[in-house]
């Protein structure tokens, strides 16, 4: 769906472009798109030489590939550790090999850091989930399209500690100015879905584990 939209959205990229460029030409008398055709290739590659662009091409291929490369041992790690915590105290039992003169403190201890983890990754989950939900209704709600993207992004970027929700809240917006000709619109349906990740990461979240984990 989105691959099939993008020749309406670029159409409606040059549209703002254009209003833009006329809004500009009224009220500072300065034609930017008369300007841009003023340049040529020679001089545009005097302001920014290919060699830069290579080097900025293969810098952000690089980063691409290492983002990939932690994203993919991250959902291993996860997985890992879901498989695997019913039999995580008797791992480390065997590794302290003192599985049977384990002290009670110490068994206690190891079986509340199991039940912690296994607790944090499963309110995480669930806050993760009513985020996303929340974050596609508001699109569908405002109009937006692909109100399900937009939700499935919301609750996978949702584990991404900090910068996650601000990442999630950044294409929808760019869609929302895009969509609608109604900037005042754009601009709520922004307004909304930001609000959505600012609350949920920075009160919901924050009182739920607080208050279940004990932090």
């Amino acid at each position: 769906s989105i691959s099939s939209s993008i020749p309406f959205y670029m159409s409606k990229y040059r549209n703002l472009v254009y209003t833009i460029s006329d809004n500009i030409s009224t009220y500072f008398h300065f034609d930017i798109i008369e300007k841009a055709k003023e340049f040529t290739v020679s001089q545009i590659f005097k302001i920014i030489s290919p060699s830069s662009m290579v080097k900025t091409i293969n810098t952000s291929v690089g980063s691409i590939i290492s983002l990939l490369s932690q994203m993919l041992l991250l959902f291993l790690f996860l997985f890992f550790i879901i498989s695997t915590r019913r039999v995580l105290i008797s791992k480390v039992y065997h590794f302290f090999h003192a599985k049977r003169s384990l002290q009670n403190s110490h068994f206690n201890l190891l079986q509340k850091i199991s039940t912690q983890i296994q607790k944090y990754l499963f309110l995480k989950t669930l806050i993760s989930i009513g985020t996303g939900g929340l974050f596609g209704l508001v699109a569908f709600a405002m109009g937006l399209d692909f109100p399900i993207v937009w939700g499935f992004i919301g609750f996978s970027f949702n584990f991404i500690p900090t910068l996650g929700p601000i990442a999630a809240s950044v294409p929808p917006t760019i869609l929302a100015f895009l969509q609608f000709d109604n900037f005042l619109w754009a601009l709520l349906t922004s307004i909304f879905m930001s609000a959505v990740q600012f609350i949920s990461g920075n009160f919901v979240e924050p009182m739920i584990l607080g208050n279940r984990l004990n932090l």
